[in-house]
């Protein structure tokens, strides 16, 4: 009973000393100190906005070096020809409502690509398509199953990209892929947001058919010029190894 008497005592001393040591749960009656968010953060609100400011300033720094780095010429050989077909999706352009501007846009593009690296690269065919999945399919498994070295080593798509109920361009280019180049589509994609904010809106495919690069571009003639002036060196690249099969 001495031992029961002396844990009780103990018990007690020890829940005494807790209670005197647990902080206060009543709130604070003074304000936060003026130019504070509040009276836990020691920071003012001036000292973040500069933080997140700089921050911000630093990354687009880095994103600016990386984009610059992708316009480096692509590494191949010299008398590799980079031959590119550009198959435009408009349902208007196709009926004839307006002219076509996308399809000349890409093929401006590719010409100063050429002009700027001193790899040969030049668009061999061009061809407006309305919005429709068949069609789309059809022109890109044309070109690429053409025999005696006449396919084209590239394709470009512009148009029917984003969101539309008839943006059916990546459904129509799965169809027909041997193989899917997820990471090409998804770094360009990427490196174009440096440019414009909503190219994350993009549902661009990349891959290949046989012995050719497929690759769909945005439909709006600027897009167009941003995006392949960051992604040409890269297509380059992918359009050598796909189509020697390296």
């Amino acid at each position: 009973r001495e031992g029961e008497k002396k844990e009780k005592q103990n018990s007690t001393v020890t829940s005494s000393q807790a209670t005197a040591t647990m902080p206060s749960s009543s709130p604070s009656s003074s304000s936060p100190a003026p130019g504070k968010i509040s009276d836990v953060c020691c920071r003012s609100v001036n000292d973040i906005a500069a933080s997140a400011e700089t921050g911000a300033n630093t990354m687009n720094q880095l994103l600016g070096e990386r984009v610059a780095m992708t316009k480096q010429p692509a590494q191949i050989p010299s008398d590799f020809t980079i031959r590119v077909a550009v198959l435009t999706v408009s349902d208007r352009a196709s009926n004839g409502a307006y002219t076509d501007q996308s399809g000349p846009a890409v093929e401006s593009a590719v010409s100063k690509y050429a002009s700027d690296s001193g790899n040969a690269a030049h668009v061999i065919a061009r061809k407006v398509v309305p919005d429709d999945e068949s069609s789309i399919s059809e022109a890109i498994r044309a070109w690429a199953d053409m025999k005696n070295g006449d396919a084209p080593t590239m394709i470009l798509t512009t148009g029917g990209t984003g969101f539309a109920k008839r943006d059916v361009t990546p459904e129509a280019t799965k169809k027909v892929l041997d193989k899917t180049a997820t990471a090409l589509a998804a770094c360009i994609t990427l490196e174009a947001t440096r440019l414009e904010p909503f190219s994350l809106l993009s549902r661009a495919v990349a891959g290949s058919r046989k012995r050719t690069l497929v690759f769909n571009l945005p439909g709006r003639p600027k897009a167009v010029r941003e995006n392949l002036a960051i992604a040409m060196p890269k297509l380059a690249q992918a359009a050598y190894h796909v189509s020697k099969g390296v």
